[in-house]
């Protein structure tokens, strides 16, 4: 019974706050093209450099 109550307290704060909006909001809705561009350009280089990591390990020994 002490476990059920506890995720209760845990779990219900947390459904509650997650159904508080009326419905899909669109986050790019008032950003600058030239960020979206920029982000979009560091998400591919970050993605490009694990690609890169993950091919050629460093041989820690």
């Amino acid at each position: 019974m002490k476990q059920f109550v506890l995720a209760a307290c845990i779990c219900l704060p947390m459904a509650l706050a997650g159904c508080s909006g009326s419905g899909p909001v669109n986050v790019t809705e008032d950003a600058d093209q030239a960020k979206i561009d920029e982000y979009n350009r560091l998400n591919q280089q970050g993605m490009d450099t694990m690609e890169s990591d993950e091919a050629d390990p460093e041989d820690d020994s």
